[in-house]
């Protein structure tokens, strides 16, 4: 039986696209807290490339599909292959872009939930105090 907790980036475009499916298939309407745990699991070993789209320019953003098929994950767009999946289990969320004092960032925030800030790991709220959000869009709009 083939495994559907982690997406293998060495596997063909083919496989990564039918494992992401049955990944959906398995996680799909379950709780959020299950969902974004299966979630930064699914993606834990992707490798993290140099820049690959523009976080401002919602022109070079790839949908999952493409992301999926091309293999090509850098810190940004990992929010949207956070957000993306979250949204096709049943959890719409926002992709915003900003920056703190200290670093620009692309996030996912579902609920009270933030995903991309750290690797792999769910940052709480609070966080959003010292954030500055200069562009957010939802997934409803995106997917």
């Amino acid at each position: 039986m083939e495994n559907y907790t982690r997406l293998n980036w060495q596997d063909s475009p083919e496989q990564r696209l039918s494992v992401f499916r049955n990944f959906r298939i398995a996680n799909e309407n379950k709780p959020l807290n299950d969902c974004v745990e299966s979630t930064l699991k699914f993606y834990s070993q992707i490798p993290i490339g140099s820049m690959s789209i523009d976080p401002y320019d919602i022109n070079t953003w790839l949908n999952i599909w493409q992301m999926l098929h091309s293999n090509d994950y850098c810190e940004f767009n990992r929010a949207l292959l956070y957000a993306y999946t979250l949204h096709y289990l049943g959890h719409p969320s926002q992709v915003q872009v900003g920056k703190t004092a200290d670093a620009h960032f692309m996030i996912c925030v579902v609920k009270d939930k933030i995903l991309n800030v750290e690797y792999n790991s769910v940052t709480d709220s609070d966080w959003l105090s010292k954030w500055n959000c200069e562009q957010s869009y939802d997934t409803n709009l995106l997917c």
